[in-house]
């Protein structure tokens, strides 16, 4: 069942917006701590929490990014809330991102080869070369939640939600 799912054990990082991340760690050799990693190591990251934070946070952005190629202007907005007790026992997060991006590359491809001399050397020569048109509608959408207990210096509990969903329609035309 599991080769009929097509999984594997890569992640891709667009999906997690980086106004959530507290801390990344990135581990290129083993460790006898760390869960083992693919070939390339492990990445640990590591949402933010209210504990680590002040007492009332609050945070946002609102920004617009420009594409010349796509002659589009597209929004992207944040925002934070957090709170935590004055005894730093007991803390609450929320936070929310909207990003949109139009994305347009032009380019040229070739469409295969063949071998244009027969003789011993081989010197291939494109069948077909094409003018590439690409564009694409970005529109991600996360957030998380985090409720964090520590009850004395020894006892923590962390319970942590996180949301995230990139929709990425295109098209690809070739003449």
């Amino acid at each position: 069942i599991l080769d009929q799912l097509n999984t594997t054990r890569s992640f891709n990082y667009l999906m997690f917006p980086a106004d959530i991340i507290g801390q990344a760690a990135v581990y290129k050799t083993s460790q006898a701590d760390l869960e083992e990693g693919g070939i390339g190591g492990t990445i640990d990251v590591k949402t933010r929490n209210p504990l680590d934070l002040d007492e009332l946070e609050l945070s946002g952005s609102l920004q617009a990014v420009h594409t010349e190629l796509a002659d589009q202007t597209d929004p992207q907005a944040t925002a934070l809330v957090s709170w935590k007790n004055s005894d730093e026992t007991l803390g609450l997060l929320a936070a929310a991102i909207y990003q949109k991006r139009e994305i347009r590359r032009d380019g040229v491809e070739v469409l295969g080869y063949f071998d244009a001399d027969p003789g011993p050397a081989v010197v291939d020569a494109p069948t077909h070369i094409g003018s590439a048109l690409f564009e694409q509608e970005r529109i991600r959408t996360g957030g998380n939640v985090a409720v964090q207990w520590r009850p004395s210096d020894d006892l923590e509990f962390n319970l942590t939600g996180l949301y995230t969903k990139f929709d990425a329609d295109n098209v690809n035309a070739n003449f």
